[in-house]
């Protein structure tokens, strides 16, 4: 039910590219990869006081040759098709 509460939401991160360090190799990131986010602002805490955790996949990566401290990643909330339409399913009952 909390879930489906919340809107398609979407954020523009800047990022370091870190992977080519020693020891951070597998800190590489990619087109659909998916993750969580934390925003205490927006989401809220859960029941047990603990920060909410909303499922996040990576939309766009732009990466800046000339300047790579300017690197961003776009994620949106990750929903697959199945709890979109759930999720349709059960606004709808609500409302009756």
């Amino acid at each position: 039910m909390r879930n489906s509460c919340f809107p398609q939401v979407q954020y523009t991160i800047q990022v370091a590219e870190i992977s080519q360090i020693p020891g951070y190799e597998y800190y590489k990131f990619g087109l659909g990869d998916k993750t969580f986010i934390e925003d205490t602002e927006f989401f809220g805490y859960n029941s047990d006081g603990d920060p909410y955790r909303e499922e996040i996949v990576l939309s766009e990566i732009t990466e800046m040759l000339d300047d790579p401290s300017k690197n961003t990643i776009t994620v949106k909330n990750y929903k697959t098709q199945f709890q979109d339409l759930f999720q349709r399913i059960t606004a709808s009952v609500q409302q009756t």
